[in-house]
């Protein structure tokens, strides 16, 4: 009789890996090293265990890898006379998938003509934060987009957030756009004698609930040196002609409306212009012709006096 001893398999080379929770799972690889060798996939690393696979690849299934972690599985490789190496041990890696992101705010707003763009923030970072705005990419927590067109006046902003190659459901933020109001309409200007009382004051008209505002100079199509905020204003100092005939004085003061986002950004439209006009007191007439008439008590007509003014405005003598 002959007796065989026939050798033990080496054991079988397993690779590890990966995949992230709710997404299809991979596979298990061995590498099998015995000619015309089975392998046997276990849960457990128990040989008398049920066998959950017998191919070289094994995809793990929710039976046995139901929630995220690390799980380990067991194979062997057995000869074609039926001798089992030992076991080995391999461990599959169920990587839970980052929440949705949420923001500090998710809806953020704008002037058109302002360049303070407003900074987005994610809560609840996990791994890499990967912003997409208007076709361009851009990681980490805080995000600050390039200055939109100012022609569209809704902007959406993406974020995602990945670990271990597992990437979170899209968030979405927005960027509005307030366009930038109109100037004012205004009541019209205001002309007044240098001797007169200003009383009635000058108006303007805002949309909706903007503010007015008035300024008494202007700078690059933008109102400087702030003096009044209301829909009305009563100038009580102002410049005048400092002699009699002498030329207008125009007192011109710049008006625009604002649209407020809160208590301290405001979007301030375009400038109106109004003008408080001060005449000068006309100058004494001075008579053409001797000012004084001799008369005699029986005459019965009498020459006019001429007078005139040096003033090249029409005016009226009394």
């Amino acid at each position: 009789v002959t007796f065989i001893v026939n050798h033990k398999p080496t054991n079988a080379i397993l690779m590890p890996d990966s995949s992230c929770y709710g997404l299809p799972y991979t596979a298990l690889t061995e590498f099998r090293n015995e000619s015309n060798g089975t392998i046997r996939w276990y849960a457990s690393n128990n040989t008398q265990s049920p066998v959950i696979g017998t191919d070289t690849s094994y995809y793990p299934t929710t039976v046995y890898a139901a929630i995220p972690g690390q799980i380990s599985f067991y194979a062997t490789q057995s000869s074609n006379v039926g001798c089992a190496s030992s076991m080995e041990s391999v461990l599959y890696t169920l990587n839970k998938i980052p929440e949705t992101p949420t923001f500090e705010l998710p809806i953020q707003t704008m002037c058109a003509t302002s360049s303070n763009i407003p900074t987005f923030t994610v809560n609840n970072a996990t791994g890499v934060v990967q912003w997409v705005f208007a076709g361009n990419k851009s990681t980490g927590i805080f995000f600050t987009p390039m200055k939109p067109d100012t022609s569209v006046y809704v902007s959406d902003i993406s974020v995602v957030q990945s670990e271990h190659g597992c990437v979170s459901n899209v968030a979405n933020a927005t960027l509005n756009i307030i366009p930038q109001p109109t100037a004012p309409k205004l009541l019209g200007n205001d002309t007044i004698c240098v001797y007169s009382t200003l009383t009635k004051a000058l108006s303007a008209k805002a949309t909706g609930n903007n503010s007015i505002k008035w300024y008494s100079t202007i700078a690059n199509g933008n109102g400087t040196n702030f003096i009044h905020e209301g829909t009305t204003y009563l100038p009580t100092v102002y410049n005048k002609p400092q002699s009699n005939g002498a030329a207008d004085v125009v007192n011109s003061y710049f008006v625009t409306q604002s649209y407020s986002i809160d208590s301290l950004n405001q979007c301030e439209g375009k400038v109106a212009q109004v003008n408080l006009v001060v005449k000068a007191k006309p100058q004494t007439p001075f008579f053409i012709s001797d000012p004084t008439i001799l008369l005699c008590a029986d005459f019965s007509s009498i020459n006019p006096l001429f007078v005139s003014s040096s003033s090249k405005d029409r005016q009226s003598v009394v």
